[in-house]
């Protein structure tokens, strides 16, 4: 989910990208990825990439029961 909104996001800002994943499924219980952007586009990308990573880092801090982040 975090991988398809990144690569959503930089697609509607026009940024060419290449997205390799790493099914890591068997030893970690997850699923790396890598996405390279040229050197032009890096700041916007990694602008991207990290407002969702601190969306999915909140997102994860929700109680199961009532969703409260507190």
């Amino acid at each position: 989910d975090e991988a398809d909104s990144i690569k959503s996001s930089l697609t509607s800002m026009n940024i060419d990208f290449v997205s390799n994943g790493h099914d890591a499924a068997s030893r970690y219980n997850s699923l790396y990825y890598e996405i390279k952007v040229q050197k032009k586009d890096y700041e916007k990308a990694r602008t991207v990439i990290k407002s969702r990573q601190r969306k999915t880092l909140l997102e994860s801090r929700q109680c199961p029961k009532c969703q409260n982040k507190d």
